[in-house]
């Protein structure tokens, strides 16, 4: 992993764990990231980082609508097809 470092003004309350939660879920958010990478860059469980990302903003999935609408078609037409 590459260092970034960034200078934040003075009164600012912003710890070091918000700072990397923040730029990680940004990161996971676009699709750059993984769970696990983004938990792995911010020194959290996977299973930490997914409760946390509400906290910070950020929706527990990033499927988009079309993609779950897709995915509910999908069952639909199987339950119809091979019943109940």
């Amino acid at each position: 992993m590459k260092t970034i470092t960034l200078e934040i003004p003075e009164g600012v309350k912003l710890t070091e764990r918000d700072a990397a939660m923040i730029v990680a879920g940004k990161l996971w958010a676009d699709g750059q990231l993984s769970y696990g990478q983004a938990a792995d860059m911010v020194g959290i469980s996977k299973k930490e980082f997914i409760e946390q990302l509400g906290v910070y903003g950020y929706p527990f999935t990033n499927i988009s609508v079309e993609d779950l609408q897709h995915d509910l078609n999908m069952v639909k037409e199987f339950s119809e097809k091979y019943g109940k």
